[in-house]
């Protein structure tokens, strides 16, 4: 595991306590972004009341946190910003 990357617990190669919200009935989507584009992704979401959160990552790579319940919503959501907002979805270890 290379560092900041998450085990399957959530916490970081570093120690550190976990970046993202893990547990049951919990979905993290991994977005590969530009650091000025995490900020027009944020305000998008706020849009949507309670969707999801938005989490820092490392470097360049980010999470978005919703429910289980929420995650088809949130995934037509990212695929429409995709249009404006440039980014990718990235697997774990990329």
């Amino acid at each position: 595991m290379r560092r900041g990357e998450l085990d399957r617990r959530g916490r970081a190669s570093d120690g550190f306590e976990p970046i993202v919200p893990v547990g049951e009935g919990i979905v993290a989507r991994r977005l590969r972004m530009r650091r000025e584009d995490v900020q027009r992704l944020g305000i998008v979401l706020s849009g949507y009341d309670g969707l999801a959160s938005l989490h820092g990552g490392t470097d360049d790579v980010v999470y978005v946190v919703t429910t289980v319940s929420q995650s088809r919503t949130l995934d037509e959501v990212l695929e429409n910003s995709r249009r404006t907002i440039p980014f990718e979805r990235a697997e774990r270890g990329s």
